[in-house]
């Protein structure tokens, strides 16, 4: 059995506010303690969020002590977030993937699979090979010279027509 959970940040604080309710963050721990007890295989799947990209390096401790078995740092795209809230929702990748690839290492060291869903690749680094792409989007015009391309799954069109593709660069 597996099951997948999302938890936004490593505290109360952090995760009820994404959740937009008190109490989400003991609830959330509850199903991990009760997901665990029963034998399943735990995916813990992390939006990030420009309210939560600093905090994530402290996810990783917690998800191993609530015994995951694999953790996801998730790219949004404009579709999963109402309308009016995407502009105080979606952070620019270029500020917010340092502090998940940060995570990530912290998370590997501790022995915890990890994967960063639809980032473009340019961006990832030497954890490009641990990317995760759900479906391909929008590509900014220095993609066309890339060599990860075909690997890629770009970014979302609505960021792109947000921020401009400047942050992104053709892997030679």
């Amino acid at each position: 059995m597996a099951v997948t959970v999302e938890l936004a940040g490593a505290d109360a604080a952090a995760h009820d506010f994404h959740a937009g309710r008190p109490g989400a963050f003991a609830e959330t721990l509850a199903a991990l303690t009760a997901a665990r007890a029963a034998g399943a295989a735990i995916t813990v799947d992390t939006p990030l969020t420009r309210s939560s990209y600093r905090a994530l390096a402290g996810l990783p401790v917690l998800l191993r002590r609530h015994h995951v078995a694999r953790w996801r740092l998730r790219v949004l795209a404009d579709a999963d977030v109402a309308a009016a809230a995407v502009p105080r929702t979606i952070p620019r990748l270029a500020m917010a993937l340092p502090h998940a690839l940060h995570a990530a290492e912290r998370a590997r060291r501790l022995g915890l699979p990890t994967v960063i869903v639809d980032a473009p690749r340019c961006l990832l680094g030497p954890f490009a090979a641990h990317a995760e792409v759900t479906a391909p989007r929008a590509f900014a015009p220095a993609c066309d010279r890339c060599a990860a391309r075909d690997q890629c799954p770009g970014v979302d069109a609505g960021y792109l027509a947000r921020f401009g593709g400047e942050e992104l660069a053709a892997i030679a």
